[in-house]
């Protein structure tokens, strides 16, 4: 019984020792300890969800990057359709060039047959007028009269007939060259309306592309700046990835440190500094003081701790 009696007495002297030492730890202690790991956790926590954004981020700009891609193909076959179309206006240009030259060099030549058609109206009239003012038909009467033989006669009438028929014939052939070259001119300017038509045509279509392409351009723009920006965040993203792990790092090492100073204090048994932490979480979430809970396990160990 005495023996008995000793040993309670003894527990009960070193549940009280414990209290005393305990309240007389320093509780920044237990302290950190939880927020270390809390801050541990905390940091875990923030750096998986800045990998899982980045991941997202890497993502978006691939899909950009794939936008764009898309974009410069559409403008590269825009510039090939832009460059079929300006040869097209080049080609119709100088046709358009050529067929003015050529209308130009008509209506040249039906001012020079116009002017020659007058000249020789001018002779002939110049002729009929001579004739006239010498006594008209009579002087070609006199012109036959005057022949020698019947052959001479013959030869003088073929050759008044061969004048008059001359100047017919040159007439009615300006006349017909004339009526040509103002068909050809009327057929020239119809092509060259036609040709000035289709050039303006082309020219609606090229213009077309144009805006097509200003388009794509401004929208290719408007994704490479997304682009930037989300190089940006991947950037800043990473940066924040690689504080959090160092972070992390710190307080892992902050904890050890803490963990080896525990070890070190001397006003704390050995034997009972294992529960030290868990009794002090147990205080914070339910109130129970440290000191109380480790008397307990002290108690129920039946003196085996000491």
């Amino acid at each position: 019984m005495e023996v008995h009696g000793m040993k309670l007495l003894l527990r009960s002297c070193l549940v009280i020792i414990v209290i005393i030492l305990l309240a007389e730890t320093p509780v920044a202690f237990a302290d950190n300890a939880s927020d270390l790991k809390s801050k541990i956790s905390q940091d875990i926590k923030n750096r998986e969800k800045t990998l899982n954004d980045l991941q997202d981020n890497k993502a978006d700009l691939n899909e950009n990057k794939d936008k764009q891609s898309d974009v410069d193909e559409k403008l590269q076959d825009l510039q090939s359709q832009i460059d079929n179309y300006n040869d097209k206006i080049r080609v119709q240009q100088n046709e358009i060039t050529n067929t003015q030259k050529e209308v130009q060099t008509l209506k040249e030549n039906i001012k020079d047959l116009q002017d020659t058609i007058e000249q020789r109206k001018k002779v002939i009239a110049e002729r009929v007028r001579a004739i006239y003012v010498q006594g008209g038909s009579n002087n070609y009467l006199e012109l036959l009269l005057g022949s020698e033989d019947f052959g001479d006669f013959v030869s003088r009438v073929y050759f008044i007939s061969q004048i008059s028929k001359y100047d017919n014939a040159m007439l009615e052939k300006q006349k017909k060259d004339k009526k040509q070259l103002e068909k050809n001119q009327d057929e020239l300017k119809n092509t060259l309306n036609k040709l000035n038509s289709d050039l303006e045509n082309i020219e609606k279509l090229k213009a077309s592309l144009d805006d097509k392409k200003a388009a794509q351009q401004a929208y290719l723009k408007q994704l490479k700046d997304e682009g930037n920006q989300i190089q940006t965040t991947i950037k800043t993203k990473e940066e924040q990835a690689a504080y959090y792990k160092q972070m992390e790092e710190t307080h892992r090492a902050e904890l050890k440190e803490w963990e080896r100073k525990l070890l070190e204090n001397t006003n704390i048994p050995k034997e009972i500094r294992q529960f030290v932490d868990p009794a002090q979480q147990l205080e914070r979430s339910t109130g129970i003081p440290a000191a109380i809970t480790l008397a307990q396990i002290i108690l129920e160990s039946g003196g085996k701790l000491s």
